[in-house]
């Protein structure tokens, strides 16, 4: 991966407890699923923005890539959108909202999906399977975390 992504594999490491296993690779297109979901529990307050790597086939010009945060399963608290157009692979794709002044209280729930998009779009997420690929599949987010 290119030097733009390391804030995203060093906070990977630091919010969501151990990484051990845990292979980075794409997720399943986000034209297939309503959403991906992710939990993670912050020790900062105050966060502000969060850094994910988008993966596309084909260069897109339409649509967007957003983000619904979650303190509770029906309290979004957080909402950001970014154009796909704006995806590189040499950076991080930047999902901005107003700080959540309390994002080290409680456990938050990342929803990621895409609107008016006509190609797939995937993002890096680490993932593990159980029992040498038989078993249930554990995935984490590949994110960065911007604070206040």
């Amino acid at each position: 991966m290119d030097q733009g992504f390391q804030q995203l594999k060093d906070d990977s490491a630091i919010f969501c407890d151990s990484i051990e296993g845990y292979r980075l690779q794409p997720s399943l297109s986000l034209l297939r699923v309503p959403f991906l979901t992710y939990r993670v529990r912050l020790t900062r307050p105050g966060l502000k923005a969060i850094l994910l790597a988008p993966v596309v086939d084909v260069p897109l010009t339409a649509g967007e890539i957003c983000l619904r945060i979650f303190s509770s399963p029906e309290s979004p608290i957080a909402t950001s959108a970014a154009p796909v157009s704006d995806i590189r692979d040499e950076a991080p794709v930047r999902l901005t909202f107003p700080p959540i002044k309390n994002s080290d209280e409680h456990e938050l729930t990342m929803r990621i999906f895409v609107q008016g998009v006509d190609a797939p779009v995937r993002i890096f997420e680490l993932r593990r399977y159980a029992l040498a690929g038989f078993g249930r599949l554990s995935t984490k987010p590949f994110a960065g975390y911007i604070f206040d």
